[in-house]
């Protein structure tokens, strides 16, 4: 591993360091999402001032990803969860991608695979450099929550204790399509001058 690459679990990383912002942007439920992995471990590089400039998170699966199309199908999967970093002319990705590769190795996987939106292409470039190729699509669900603040809230709680249960993809957008329409949002106002 990269001298200035070190393993770290969840709890240990500052999920309120801006490197997570757009992470935060683009996966509404990414702080509860990191949160529940805090005894998990990831990867973590940090520039000269301590700030966060690269994040790698890698998952072992077995025999099928059933959440992209064409269904992924092996003894052994390893899903790279979460990869970013602050790309500035180093070769930190390609130093990401070799611990990607070694974890691979030591795990004896027998594929490898990843997500990325297509407005990121100068990562799909770097992964492709590597060999990964494009293989499918992923299935994406964008909930209209018609809620505000604790709803959306208990919306991601929903969600996460669907896949707590092991619920397909299908059963989880059902799942939770039934619980925001049975929600409801009040608000309190302590004074009539306002109207």
């Amino acid at each position: 591993m990269s001298a200035n690459i070190c393993r770290k679990t969840f709890a240990d990383i500052n999920i309120n360091d801006a490197f997570f912002q757009s992470l935060k942007d683009d996966y509404p439920g990414f702080t509860l999402w990191f949160n529940r992995k805090s005894n998990q471990d990831a990867f973590v590089q940090y520039d000269e001032n301590g700030n966060i400039s690269g994040f790698l998170y890698l998952k072992l699966e077995e025999k099928v990803v059933e959440d992209i199309r064409p269904v992924i199908r092996a003894g052994k999967i390893l899903k790279v969860g979460t990869f970013k970093i602050n790309a500035h002319g180093t070769k930190m990705g390609e130093q990401f991608i070799k611990i990607i590769m070694d974890y691979a190795i030591n795990e004896d996987v027998d594929i490898c695979y990843t997500t990325i939106f297509l407005k990121h292409q100068k990562l799909i470039a770097l992964m492709e450099s590597f060999g990964f190729e494009e293989y499918g699509e992923k299935d994406i669900y964008v909930f209209n929550s018609r809620s505000a603040s604790i709803g959306e809230t208990l919306i991601a709680l929903k969600i996460a204790e669907c896949e707590e249960k092991g619920m397909d993809f299908h059963q989880v957008v059902e799942t939770v399509e039934s619980y925001i329409e049975g929600q409801n949002t009040f608000f309190l106002l302590e004074t009539l001058e306002t109207l």
